[in-house]
């Protein structure tokens, strides 16, 4: 920064001159900080920096930072610096699954401005590219809690919802039975029976914030084929909630919360006999060769659910 501007008053009049007043200091003013800042993803490994200034600012330098969350504890060097006017970075050097803060500054003749933060989860799936979404593999940990027959294997009834936002509908309807009833025994689901979308991409009439998956494991009422008679789901809602950590300084508040789940649809009605296992999400950014559980079934165990983006 550069050296305060030290000056000193001497006032005139018709008769003379007054004494040398006292020492002033002119503090040159800082740069203001950035309008806005964010970053998206914008291919595989790749994300999309960028950032607006008011109309006025557009010199001097950008200075960006980036910090591996959970891993790195302060942000080091620039990882670039760019001449104004210049307003958007692509940042190729990331790994899938990773959760990413940038920082950016504003450097000038005068100094530094405050610096501006964003997060991103950097996402497996090529966001450039429609996604395909299938349900893969299903298991339970303890059959004899839901299936009271003892030759019996559960038959589950899925439903799977497109979110975005607290706006929610229905993608997908699937029904699919255990192979055995064996506990923790994993069965495949074939792709005519477990494809929930081929069509999953920013921009795109299918994209959804989030995919939900509600199973309910049957033996009630009505029929396979429409087993879900009187029954609504959990709604789940999807918001970017800004907190921060030891590093981020609290007042800045950039970093993004992952998920916040709130709300019922209306009402939870079951069929004679039908038990509630729980739901499952799956965002964009997640390894779709994952294992997902639920929440424990009403009787006790849980299901592990296994996606896949390849037939």
């Amino acid at each position: 920064m550069p050296r305060d501007t030290i000056a000193r008053q001497r006032g005139f009049n018709d008769y003379q001159a007054s004494e040398v007043s006292n020492y002033t200091t002119i503090i040159p003013n800082r740069p203001n900080a950035p309008t806005s800042f964010s970053a998206d993803p914008e291919a595989l490994n790749i994300v999309k920096l960028s950032w607006t200034f008011a109309p006025d600012e557009y010199s001097g330098k950008v200075n960006i930072y980036k910090r591996i969350m959970g891993v790195s504890t302060s942000y080091g060097y620039p990882i670039a610096s760019l001449q104004m006017p210049i307003d958007e970075y692509f940042d190729r050097n990331l790994t899938a699954g990773q959760e990413i803060e940038y920082k950016i500054e504003r450097e000038a003749s005068t100094g530094k401005s405050l610096a501006k933060y964003d997060f991103i989860h950097a996402p497996y799936r090529d966001i450039s590219k429609n996604s395909k979404v299938f349900i893969r593999k299903l298991k339970f940990s303890d059959v004899g809690k839901i299936e009271a027959w003892w030759k019996g294997s559960p038959e589950f009834s899925i439903k799977a919802l497109g979110i975005n936002g607290s706006s929610t509908i229905e993608i997908g309807n699937f029904f699919v039975r255990l192979d055995d009833r064996n506990d923790n025994s994993w069965t495949e689901v074939d792709n005519d029976k477990g494809t929930v979308t081929y069509y999953w991409k920013p921009g795109n009439s299918r994209w959804y914030d989030c995919i939900s998956f509600y199973f309910v494991e049957w033996d009630g009422g009505g029929t396979v084929f429409n087993p879900w008679d009187d029954l609504t789901l959990m709604g789940q809602k999807f918001i970017k909630k800004f907190v921060t950590d030891s590093i981020t300084p609290n007042w800045i508040k950039g970093t993004l919360d992952a998920v916040e789940v709130s709300g019922l649809l209306i009402k939870e009605l079951y069929q004679n006999g039908d038990e509630k296992i729980g739901y499952v999400h799956l965002n964009y950014y997640d390894n779709p060769k994952g294992e997902f559980s639920t929440n424990s079934a009403e009787g006790g165990g849980i299901l592990t659910v296994q996606f896949s983006d390849i037939e």
